[in-house]
């Protein structure tokens, strides 16, 4: 299991009570000793009351009975050890809930929930908005509902009014509560959740205008995570305004796919992706669209599917029956969405910083494809594998091609992050790719925060839409640089080597005078960067290259090399 285990904290024997009640240790209690020199138990394993339990070059256990355990330290440890101490036992890193329905769901198991519970069973910080029929205040929600919001003047309660408690479910799944003696468990069995009410009672449609009205009900009045268990053909503008600010206010929405898979000619697993009719909200840009699997990581056959549906979760998940004590099945996209609603509720417990595009990517690589593949643009959600990523340092940037652990990786997270440093590609840094004067300047602008500069362009050689442009202005106001190659001339496609790279980096930290000698030996004292490379060792930007004090000042830098730089020259953080 990936969680580490708990030591237990139990005796090691077994008490008997007196009647005095003062608990004594029953001595004829089995108990296990480790003892850190191997030979030295065996030489303990000769007396009749010991035994040789296992043996490794490391460490050995000897087994014997609580009142024999002094006598059995004392041969081992004259017989050479140093450290003899009673064995203690683990647990399986995972919670299993006492819900009647728990046996019953196999959703929570294949997204891991057994094991995400020992990291936190979330809180009631976070609260998950659930834009759905309202919400009834079941005893698996009880004191976690929180006030509303209805689209309805002559319908303001927010409690459920569909027949099937569809509203009611939904919140179930996500945060219902573990342990109480009913339905199985919600994914966030802690966090709280928010009715809105956009349903008639009795109805199975909703206007998609009262749904964007209530993503900004929701994004005014403290949601953390949004729900949608809805779908249609078609969207509003209005939808997608609501929607994205919703994200720039840090709020995670989450939709379902939909339920067409059935009406198509998809089948899974599929020699070749093909798509239902893209659903909305789930489609919107922005929201987190979820399918539903089967019990055996399948596609589910009614789930929707294709590349605008982003991961899935188990289609079929337990709740709270109409009576107390019993528990009923609940399936569709409608459920696996607040599935996934409550693993980021998981989440948001341990990191309530994270930004939802950093949770875009961390359900991304959180997600693995399973084998054969779904038809779904990221995979199979993993709430063990996304709750380790919960207060990372710097947020994983998206490259496949970094090295990790290696010198410039979390450099490069730094970069990403920042908005210093982009890639070659969606999925490519190319670390050992050389750069440009044009990238060089252009990585430092960004770290200034790229203003703009106030000067006219200097230079013959930089076009008007040129990404560069500014950044070379700035560079030249700045006296960051004065350009190269002839009169008023920056080279932009000119080589970047590693003076220039440490020399414009010296100069935007002010030209500070080195107070030590030089210890490059390719270093001329007449260089003119002699004293930035030396002010740059001095600070810990750069140890040099290629050898004992080489810095190799004409190498063409790689854009591994220079991210670091940068990223040291600001004092290495590690984390926002």
């Amino acid at each position: 299991m990936a969680a580490i285990a708990v030591l237990a904290t139990s005796l090691p024997f077994t008490p008997v009570a007196r009647a005095d009640n003062e608990v004594l240790p029953n001595p004829d209690a089995p108990i296990r000793l480790v003892v850190d020199d191997p030979a030295a138990a065996v030489v303990a394993a000769a007396d009749p009351a010991v035994d040789l339990a296992t043996v490794s070059p490391e460490l050995a256990v000897i087994t014997t009975t609580a009142g024999n355990a002094a006598q059995a330290t004392e041969l081992a440890l004259a017989a050479g050890a140093t450290d003899v101490e009673p064995d203690v036992e683990v647990e399986l890193a995972e919670i299993i809930p006492t819900d009647p329905g728990w046996s019953a769901w196999w959703g929570a198991p294949q997204l891991r929930l057994d094991e995400a519970w020992v990291e936190t069973l979330g809180s009631s910080a976070v609260d998950i908005a659930i834009i759905d029929t309202g919400i009834n205040l079941v005893t698996e929600l009880s004191g976690r509902v929180l006030p509303g919001w209805s689209a309805f003047a002559d319908e303001p309660s927010t409690l459920d009014g569909s027949p099937s408690l569809h509203g009611t479910k939904a919140a179930m799944v996500a945060a219902g509560a573990m342990n109480n003696g009913t339905g199985a468990a919600g994914a966030c069995p802690q966090c709280e959740v928010i009715p809105l009410k956009v349903f008639r009672t009795g109805s199975n449609t909703a206007s998609l205008a009262d749904v964007a009205t209530a993503v900004t009900w929701a994004t005014a009045n403290g949601a953390e995570i949004i729900n949608l268990s809805l779908a249609g053909t078609q969207t509003l503008t209005a939808l997608t305004n609501a929607v994205a600010a919703a994200r720039a206010a840090g709020v995670i929405v989450v939709a379902a796919a939909g339920n067409k898979g059935l009406n198509s000619d998809c089948s899974n697993p599929i020699p070749n992706p093909c798509a239902t009719t893209p659903n909305y909200p789930a489609s919107t840009p922005g929201v987190i669209g979820v399918a539903g699997l089967d019990q055996i990581s399948g596609l589910a056959a009614g789930s929707s599917r294709g590349p605008n549906v982003d991961l899935a979760v188990a289609y079929t998940n337990v709740v709270a029956g109409t009576t107390f004590g019993t528990w009923l099945n609940y399936s569709g996209t409608s459920s696996a969405s607040p599935l996934v609603a409550g693993a980021i509720g998981l989440f948001r417990s341990l990191d309530p910083t994270a930004t939802p595009a950093q949770l875009d990517y961390y359900l991304q690589i959180s997600s693995p494809m399973p084998s054969p593949a779904i038809n779904v643009a990221w995979g199979a959600l993993n709430s063990v594998t996304l709750l380790a990523l919960a207060n990372s340092s710097w947020p994983p940037a998206p490259f496949t091609d970094v090295v990790r652990p290696s010198f410039y990786a979390t450099a490069v997270d730094w970069g990403w992050n920042e908005n210093v440093v982009t890639g070659t590609s969606a999925t490519k840094f190319s670390p050992d790719a050389t750069i440009t004067r044009a990238m060089g300047i252009t990585f430092l602008w960004r770290l200034a925060g790229s203003p703009a500069p106030t000067i006219p362009n200097p230079f013959i050689d930089l076009p008007l839409t040129a990404y560069y442009r500014s950044a070379a202005i700035w560079g030249f106001e700045q006296g960051i640089t004065n350009g190269q190659g002839g009169p008023n001339t920056f080279d932009p496609g000119g080589v970047f080597n590693r003076a220039q790279s440490m020399t414009m980096i010296w100069r935007y930290n002010g030209e500070a005078t080195p107070s030590g000698a030089n210890p490059f030996i390719d270093v001329s004292e007449t260089a003119w960067y002699r004293n930035a490379v030396v002010w740059g060792f001095e600070e810990a930007i750069t140890n040099g290259i290629g050898g004992p004090n080489v810095f190799a000042p004409d190498l063409p830098i790689p854009r591994s090399q220079n991210v670091t730089m940068l990223w040291r020259s600001v004092g290495s953080p590690t984390a926002p």
